[in-house]
């Protein structure tokens, strides 16, 4: 799924999109946002174009970040407000050239530098392959408590129901590739951003 244009706002939890959310930053209106877009092993070239271009129209910061920034300690607060994973290679989180390698996000020390910014107050936008990845069943980074449900043939256009009012009402066309999902019974502590034609939850945000 691509990312909803209402905005970032100021996500300070996950949000994952077919895609997920860890929102460190969403209160109304937020601007100037410095969002690190992962640009690593794993990154889908176009989408990640197209991301860095969504970004800057909404006002924020647009600045890359691969696996050497993070172990070089540079995702932290100060640096980033956002950190965003955008849809993998391929629609998919693995293996070798995708997300589950070491050189892309599957290295110990940089799950771990994840997971240190998050505990600072970061936020996380995960999408597509993103979201499976950091899933409970997509691998061992588990940053979102729920797991994601890969639908690899059900590409195109689809219209999607907004369902927190914090990020609007109504209803919004995207775009989704092999890489798009759905996450099914989402737990107690997430809220349901958005839901495909067959009431599913497609973005979610986990506080």
């Amino acid at each position: 799924l691509k990312m909803m244009k209402p905005g970032f706002r100021n996500v300070r939890y996950p949000v994952l999109f077919s895609a997920w959310i860890f929102v460190a930053a969403l209160q109304a209106g937020a601007t100037g946002l410095k969002v690190g877009i992962y640009s690593g092993t794993g990154a889908e070239s176009s989408t990640t174009l197209a991301m860095y271009r969504a970004v800057a129209s909404m006002g924020h910061s647009p600045m890359a970040i691969t696996t050497a920034d993070s172990l070089g300690g540079r995702l932290t607060r100060d640096n980033f407000d956002v950190f965003v994973i955008p849809p993998g290679e391929d629609g998919k989180k693995c293996c070798a050239g995708h997300y589950a390698a070491v050189d892309g996000l599957d290295k110990i020390a940089t799950k771990d530098a994840i997971r240190e910014y998050l505990k600072a107050g970061g936020g996380i936008v995960a999408e597509e392959a993103g979201a499976y990845f950091a899933s409970q069943n997509g691998g061992t980074l588990d940053i979102y408590s729920g797991t994601y449900t890969n639908v690899t043939n059900n590409i195109g256009k689809r219209t999607f129901s907004i369902a927190e009012p914090v990020f609007g009402s109504g209803s919004q066309e995207v775009w989704q590739s092999y890489g798009g999902g759905y996450f099914p019974t989402p737990p107690n502590n997430v809220t349901v951003v958005a839901q495909d034609s067959s009431n599913r939850p497609v973005i979610v945000g986990q506080y």
